[in-house]
């Protein structure tokens, strides 16, 4: 019984410590609506795939792992608010085998976008 209790432990603990691995190895981006309006829409493209958030009411954010296979190239959003506001803009760029890399898109209440890149 002892040595299953270890087994267990040890195994949550691997368990664990993939996941934070996968988590901080995998590139990703978060749309936050920091805006007072509905996000309706909300698509990302990178330069070999393109990321659908869906829906992301006001205080929300949503964020999506993507792929380290990617071409070198910039990051475009184009975003619908509920009131039939576009916003659409490049925020970023893309390398091949980006480990650890995140950008951040917010949607601000004067309806513009703002990026932060974090490395």
């Amino acid at each position: 019984m002892k040595m299953f209790k270890r087994l267990l432990g040890w195994s949550i603990v691997a368990i664990v410590i993939l996941v934070s691995g996968y988590r901080y190895l995998k590139p990703s981006i978060i749309v936050e609506n920091r805006s007072d309006l509905d996000i309706v829409s909300s698509r990302v493209e990178l330069p070999s795939s393109g990321l659908d958030f869906g829906k992301i009411l006001p205080g929300e954010q949503n964020e999506i792992y993507y792929d380290l296979d990617q071409n070198d190239g910039s990051i475009s959003f184009r975003f619908v608010l509920s009131d039939d506001t576009e916003i659409m803009g490049k925020c970023g760029y893309v390398t091949k085998n980006q480990v650890n890399h995140r950008t951040i898109i917010y949607i601000e209440v004067s309806k513009q976008a703002t990026c932060l890149l974090e490395e």
